[in-house]
């Protein structure tokens, strides 16, 4: 094992990996297959050699190594741990990756997903950051996880600590603080390979049924892709700023220069534009007599800033933060607004692993 003093310690392992993880547990399958299905080289996983992840952590921070993926096994399972990508988080490598056996990914990034493959399906999935919420699709989540003794109060205490739980319930391995100190195998990855289904599998029924009402939702889950996510950035900004309330000329221009992407210059005017009537907000936030009031405007300056990150030149690098600003406005679960926002997640996780 690479003793490197560099190594980042156990502590700030853990500290990194809370920020972002990809984990994939892979049971019946030779190990070969496990590494072609990340279109890894296999003759990597044959040398054997092996560092821990606090020192790979650290040459990838100072050196910026070629794509890799750390490989180990544990008694009957097949651990890989993704320092930066999330190909295991795909149905399609997760179904190739455990074949007849057993699959599990545990992935959070931009977004969570949880997946459970077994006798060559998927067998449940489901966002485990939303798992402490009142959402009728994760009913079957819910069942899954109480069946193993996962507690739904769980959930609403640590959605993280708890999805390891559940890991563990179903592989029998602990991950507790000690859990990535044992050596792994590096093993190099190609470029991630397109998905063999080109549409996004929408896990709940209630997201499949809003399709029927939704034609624009359905083309983008059809037909996935970089060139949809303007129009899904202009989705999540118009439900944005009809919960705040905010529709005017100048954001009806915005909404329309989103999907357009007009030239710079015009996209710059409607910043400098839409930044004004934001920092109109603010200044009547600091007159505010009422909290009401103060709540309200935050609010419209809040769908006004996700207005102008989508407007910015990379729509790629906009929606994660378009995302969270739009589900901080407290939308609505008594209409599709809520619905959208999670299928739209689940399309642009699909858009940047494929």
């Amino acid at each position: 094992m690479d003793n490197d003093d560099s190594a980042v310690a156990a502590d700030d392992v853990w500290e990194l990996l809370d920020e972002a993880i990809c984990v994939t547990w892979v049971r019946g399958a030779e190990t070969e297959d496990v590494v072609r299905a990340f279109n890894g080289e296999p003759a990597d996983a044959a040398r054997g050699q092996v560092t821990s992840v606090g020192n790979h952590l650290a040459l990838q921070s100072d050196e910026e190594p070629e794509p890799v993926v750390l490989l180990r096994r544990q008694g009957e399972w097949i651990i890989v741990l993704e320092p930066g990508s999330t190909i295991g988080a795909r149905d399609d490598v997760l179904l190739e990756a455990s074949g007849s056996g057993e699959g599990l990914n545990l992935t959070w990034c931009v977004n969570a997903s949880l997946s459970y493959a077994t006798g060559s399906a998927i067998a449940v999935a489901f966002d485990p950051a939303s798992m402490g919420d009142d959402h009728e699709g994760l009913d079957d989540a819910l069942r899954w996880s109480r069946s193993l003794g996962i507690d739904d109060g769980d959930w609403r205490t640590s959605w993280k600590a708890t999805a390891f739980a559940l890991v563990e319930a179903v592989t029998g391995i602990e991950t507790d603080d000690t859990w990535t100190d044992p050596v792994w195998t590096p093993v190099r990855i190609g470029p991630s390979r397109p998905a063999r289904q080109g549409a996004v599998r929408l896990p709940y029924v209630d997201m499949r049924e809003l399709l029927a009402r939704a034609p624009r939702i359905r083309d983008i889950v059809e037909h996935p892709g970089p060139e949809q996510v303007p129009r899904m950035l202009q989705m999540f900004i118009t439900i944005g700023l009809s919960t705040a309330d905010v529709r005017t000329p100048l954001t009806e221009a915005a909404l329309a220069a989103i999907d357009a992407r007009p030239p710079e210059a015009e996209a710059e005017l409607l910043v400098g534009r839409l930044r004004t009537l934001s920092d109109e907000y603010n200044r009547q936030i600091g007159i505010a007599g009422t909290q009401a009031q103060v709540d309200d405007l935050h609010r419209k300056r809040n769908a006004l800033s996700a207005a102008i990150i989508a407007l910015g030149p990379d729509p790629l690098d906009a929606f994660p933060q378009v995302a969270s600003l739009t589900r901080g406005l407290g939308l609505r679960r008594d209409n599709d607004d809520y619905l959208t926002l999670e299928v739209l997640n689940i399309c642009y996780r699909h858009i940047v692993s494929t």
